[in-house]
């Protein structure tokens, strides 16, 4: 589904197969990707007017991708795979993420560093484009759903039971945050060191304007959360279902989250 104005209006866009989808990303209001079941990749240059197979070679679920160009991109997913591009998917190749765990999200910063969190508590990190990933000590066996970086030193993660796990040091060490919830938190996105939004199970929020503390805010919903989108530290985008993937829903706050 694509919105040309701000999301008062919505339209459903054709794909080439219909897998379930689980994540999608655009560098640009043109040039942007999704991916999913069985190794599923489409691409569209053209803001969602047409999108176009790529060949991923897995046939592994995947979970999230995520650009830092029109070029390069990471995509990573079940049995801890991770798969590259540097020419906007006309090629992908596999990394060695060193995990046989799922994989549920990934975040990139520049063309070399990049954060994947995922099952058991995994957190791995790359300093040089996906050469090698490295494991990180996360102090959690609690599976992370998300996890947002806003820097080379500085990210978040999120996960079951309410976790959510602060690095300033580029994962050197990871430190837990008191989030205010049990439910797990099937998302988060950061727009910067100082404001970041984390959702998940029956509709939770918790945010935090100062990177430390976080506070309950009401989405107005009882679905389950699994995405943000952040345009600034005001405005946000919250994406979800009822569970079953039956309804979807799609809510938006103006006022940093005040109400939504």
């Amino acid at each position: 589904w694509a919105s040309t104005n701000g999301g008062a209006t919505w339209t459903e866009e054709t794909t080439p197969s219909q897998p379930v989808w689980f994540g999608g990303w655009f560098v640009n209001a043109s040039d942007g990707w999704a991916v999913g079941a069985a190794g599923t990749i489409v691409a569209t240059t053209s803001g969602g007017t047409t999108w176009t197979a790529q060949t991923s070679g897995s046939t592994q679920q995947l979970s999230a991708i995520d650009c830092v160009s029109t070029t390069q991109c990471w995509v990573v997913g079940a049995a801890g795979a991770i798969l590259t591009t540097a020419n906007g998917g006309t090629t992908w190749t596999a990394q060695t993420s060193g995990t046989t765990q799922l994989l549920n999200e990934v975040s990139c910063v520049s063309a070399t560093q990049c954060w994947a969190d995922g099952a058991a508590g995994v957190i791995l990190v790359t300093a040089n484009g996906g050469t090698t990933w490295t494991a990180e000590t996360s102090g959690t066996t609690q599976e992370l759903y998300g996890v947002s970086c806003v820097s080379t030193t500085q990210c978040w993660a999120a996960g079951g039971a309410g976790v959510i796990l602060v690095t300033g040091n580029g994962g050197t060490t990871w430190t837990a945050q008191t989030s205010g919830t049990t439910d797990a938190l099937y998302a988060i996105q950061c727009f910067s060191a100082t404001a970041c939004w984390a959702g998940g199970n029956a509709g939770v929020i918790v945010a935090t304007a100062n990177g430390t503390t976080w506070a309950a805010q009401t989405s107005g919903t009882t679905y389950d959360i699994w995405g943000f989108e952040c345009l600034s530290a005001l405005n946000c985008y919250a994406v979800g279902s009822n569970g079953t993937g039956a309804a979807g829903y799609l809510r938006e706050t103006t006022n940093v989250g005040s109400t939504w």
